[in-house]
């Protein structure tokens, strides 16, 4: 029943009723309790040098804000860099599968334009060639301009129509060349190996989620340059100085994150492919 409820909310009604649950109870905690709360932070004054004055009444001293203030800035520190090391490694993990897989789908067409040069029927093999150079320029001309602004919808369909045509091309050029060869069986095995490093490498997307945990971490990171600039001042210049340099560095985190959101954006490159794509122009 509860997890139905959970998953019937838009995430973002969601996080308001998690916002309002968490911040009610400890308001209603705070006020029912508030005086005993204040009782059990006093700490017992040392009395003065020959005075006794144990059995004088008290008034509750209020304890000041830098305790909770420096808890604050602490736990907002701790969830920004944790957040930050779970976002950033994720988004490198991406990479380097990226980078690992368009590796070995440029080694497959490779192996593939090799393999047709072994096909007994002439045509055959030239339409075999041809079709392998189709398809890396597919990649360099028309998946890689979608890859680069994360357009999953469009990068997915030329995935899907690159590999239809290539795959086409081969089962023709195979009836054609009549021969049972083979490298028919090698070519078969490459396509397969050829189809899933396609998959992996557009499996490495930012994935719909991308977006919302950027802006966590950029609003758990202005959350805590402003509540260190707010609780802890101190001498002019020091202190200027102090949460530039802060400030800069979290910006600095912050940029290498958005720069690794997308590997084929700046990190992974479609150069590779040239080579397969110039073996079978005429």
């Amino acid at each position: 029943m509860t997890l139905n409820f959970l998953s019937d909310l838009p995430p973002g009604v969601l996080l308001l009723v998690f916002i309002a649950i968490a911040v009610g109870i400890v308001l209603l905690v705070s006020w029912i309790f508030y005086d005993k709360f204040i009782l059990m932070a006093q700490v017992p004054p040392k009395p003065k040098e020959g005075e006794d004055d144990s059995d004088a009444p008290k008034e509750p001293v209020v304890p000041g804000t830098y305790d909770l203030f420096g808890r604050m800035v602490g736990f907002t520190t701790l969830a920004f860099v944790f957040m930050l090391a779970f976002v950033l490694n994720t988004f490198w993990t991406n990479v380097q599968t990226a980078q690992s897989a368009t590796q070995s789908e440029s080694a497959n067409l490779a192996r593939l334009s090799s393999l047709a040069e072994d096909i007994p029927d002439p045509a055959s093999a030239a339409a075999v060639q041809k079709a392998v150079a189709e398809y890396a320029a597919s990649i360099t001309d028309v998946q890689w301009p979608l890859l680069r602004v994360a357009d999953n919808t469009g990068a997915t369909s030329a995935v899907f129509d690159a590999n239809i045509a290539l795959f086409q091309t081969i089962q023709q050029a195979q009836e054609a060349d009549g021969s049972s060869s083979r490298v028919w069986n090698w070519i078969d095995s490459t396509m397969s190996d050829l189809g899933q490093d396609s998959a992996d490498r557009l499996g490495q997307l930012p994935a719909g989620s991308a977006a919302a945990r950027i802006w966590t971490v950029v609003i758990l990171g202005l959350a805590m340059l402003i509540m260190t600039t707010a609780f802890m001042p101190t001498r002019v210049k020091p202190y200027r100085i102090s949460i530039s340099i802060l400030a800069a560095l979290t910006a600095l985190m912050v940029f290498v994150m958005v720069q690794a959101s997308n590997p084929y954006a700046q990190h992974v490159t479609p150069e590779i492919f040239m080579d397969a794509r110039q073996s079978g122009s005429p």
